[in-house]
């Protein structure tokens, strides 16, 4: 046997040495083994954690997996790659989610089981997890987000995420809510489907004005700090469904995705006002707006994208011909805050569509897609800045980041053991703040000076060329701890550090 241990009920954990898992539940008098379970070809070492029952297995090949003792199974995260010959001893450590491994050729890692790397900071949760994160003028967080029983704003003070607007609460008070939300019909055959109460939800760049829109197709806005005004009805119920919507950067437009995508409505918030109508050339998926909502652009169910300008009698005029950016539909987009670039990202499909495209918002598109480093699944959740380039999320708990200036990938950091539901550069703030679907919110500092001083206290030694060359292929040679840091090279040291955390 490789490795014994009880859990906390008492039960019993075994690895033997083909590695194989077997599970004796003190419950049953037989102290029968399960029949199904994983088994690790060529084990060399092996844990048992009784707080967690978690088993811990290593390989001849450096590799460690994590099973869950009562079921044999796998527990979902990723096969642990940090050392390259056979892992001859593993032990969880005190705290719940460290693990210590070693192996043969003398390396030792420390692995973060949470999912959580580099020098962030984990946030007070917030449930349900945010869709949107924003940054008021004060630094202070503020995120929204909805889930079939439950739609609301909040901010952060202190260690607790206070209620700013109930968004429920405050579509009931504005009308009739059955009107404003429609009543799950059971079908032909008696199924009675979910239906979201507050579809989308979205905030404008300082978090100063939220809007959303209803199951029955009403628009609402609300000024996050002056709640007691109430909600503002920029639509009312039961007109055509709404798809989507986006709000601008200084919270005083509104654009609405309406008649299977047909039809673009825009609104004026300051006070509500029609502000014309778009029909795209093909159904639209989505849409952004420019910081100041003079300028739209929508993405479209072909993979193309199409921008419009507001004119001076109140309509919107193409700026020029569509162009192609995607293999499927386009799933999101957004202006960078000076309005000279374009961030867009496909649907996914499976994986046929999961690559990120820069396109120049005024001149020529000349779109460029990041082929070659691509999200897991797709992309879920996208954020653009200045200082702190463009965020993607996508569906495997990964960001990954590129320049604005040249599109240069810059890093992929680990936000969560869950999809990425929200992330936000913060330029102001110079940090990255990203929300999972497992609960966990987390902030990244963007100070290169950090992640630095990280980087040389995990590898306690100065770079070989060798190693500089396959991490970094692209950048200047810098050797390391004892050497004067290029200014002109803080993104090298932020990807050296991540490839160096994930082993």
């Amino acid at each position: 046997m490789l490795a014994l241990g009880y859990t906390q009920t008492g039960s019993l954990a075994a690895v033997g040495r083909e590695g194989r898992m077997f599970y004796f539940d003190r419950r049953n008098p037989e102290l029968e083994s399960p029949t199904t379970g994983d088994a690790v070809p060529l084990a060399t070492s092996a844990v048992v954690d009784a707080a967690t029952a978690r088993i811990a297995v290593g390989d001849s090949a450096g590799v460690v997996r994590l099973f869950d003792a009562a079921t044999g199974q796998g527990t979902g995260a990723e096969p642990l790659r940090g050392h390259s010959d056979a892992v001859t001893a593993v032990v969880f450590g005190k705290e719940k989610n460290d693990l210590i491994s070693a192996s043969s050729n003398g390396t030792v890692a420390i692995w973060d089981l949470s999912g959580g790397q580099g020098p962030s900071v984990e946030l007070p949760q917030s449930n349900p997890s945010p869709t949107v994160i924003r940054a008021d003028v004060g630094g202070a967080l503020i995120a929204a987000g909805a889930e079939e029983g439950r739609a609301e704003v909040r901010k952060l003070v202190g260690e607790e995420w206070l209620q700013l607007v109930d968004m429920l609460d405050a579509t009931r008070r504005s009308g009739d809510k059955d009107e404003f939300f429609l009543k799950p019909k059971p079908d032909g055959e008696g199924f009675t489907g979910i239906v979201a109460a507050i579809p989308g939800v979205v905030l404008s760049d300082d978090g100063g004005r939220v809007a959303w829109f209803t199951s029955g197709g009403g628009m609402l806005a609300m000024k996050t700090s002056d709640v007691q005004a109430g909600a503002t009805v920029v639509r009312a119920p039961r007109g055509p469904a709404v798809q989507g919507i986006a709000i601008s950067g200084d919270g005083r437009t509104l654009a609405a995705i309406e008649d299977g995508g047909m039809l673009i409505t825009i609104q004026g918030l300051d006070p509500v006002s029609a502000r014309g109508t778009i029909r795209p050339p093909v159904p639209a998926r989505s849409i952004a707006l420019s910081r100041d909502g003079s300028a739209l652009v929508v993405g479209m169910t072909d993979g193309r994208l199409v921008r419009y300008r507001s004119a001076a009698a109140g309509g919107w005029t193409p700026t020029r011909l569509p162009w192609k950016a995607h293999n499927s539909e386009v799933a999101g987009l957004e202006y960078s805050p000076d309005a000279d670039l374009i961030v867009s990202y496909g649907s996914g499909g499976g994986g046929s569509d999961r690559a990120v495209t820069f396109s120049n918002a005024s001149g020529s598109p000349d779109p460029r897609r990041m082929q070659s480093r691509q999200a897991a699944g797709s992309v879920s959740s996208l954020s653009v800045g200045t200082f702190g380039g463009v965020a993607a999320g996508d569906h495997d708990g990964q960001v990954l980041r590129w320049s604005t200036a040249g599109g240069r990938f810059s890093g992929r950091l680990t936000a969560g053991t869950s999809y990425v539901s929200a992330v936000l550069v913060d330029d102001a703030g110079r940090r990255l703040v990203t929300a999972s679907g497992d609960g966990s919110i987390r902030s990244w500092p963007l100070d290169a000076a950090r992640w630095v001083s990280l980087a040389c206290l995990k590898a306690n030694r100065d770079w070989k060329r060798d190693e500089w060359l396959e991490l970094l292929p692209d950048d200047t040679y810098v050797g390391g701890c004892s050497a004067e840091l290029s200014p002109s090279g803080p993104m090298g040291w932020w990807r050296m550090l991540v490839k160096f955390l994930h082993g």
